[in-house]
């Protein structure tokens, strides 16, 4: 009786080593794959933000040219818009004189 409570025993524990080391094993299955899939999704956000910062340039410059070109179209009629003024004053104050000339 007492070789079997001792076998009991000792198949007992062999059993819990066993589950034990296949549980140790599963854990650090486990863990790996999260370390897996927390580092493939880090780079998925790296890559993310880099597209996105590499868009908001892109649309930075692309604004930023635009309103260069927008000035400068801007200004050429502004220029264009002072010498037609300055065209017509000297036109009216020719008038003008002209008209105190004759009066």
């Amino acid at each position: 009786m007492n070789a079997l409570v001792v076998w009991a025993g000792l198949i007992g524990s062999v059993l819990g080593i066993l589950t034990s080391a296949i549980g140790i094993a599963a854990i650090y299955r486990g863990s790996v794959i999260k370390g897996y899939a927390a580092e493939r999704d880090f780079n998925h956000l790296k890559t993310y933000y880099q597209s996105l910062a590499e868009a908001f340039k892109f649309q930075t410059d692309t604004f930023e040219k635009e309103f260069r070109e927008s000035r400068k179209d801007l200004d050429t009629r502004c220029d264009r818009i002072d010498k037609d003024l300055t065209e017509i004053k000297a036109l009216l104050f020719s008038d003008l004189r002209s008209r105190k000339e004759d009066d």
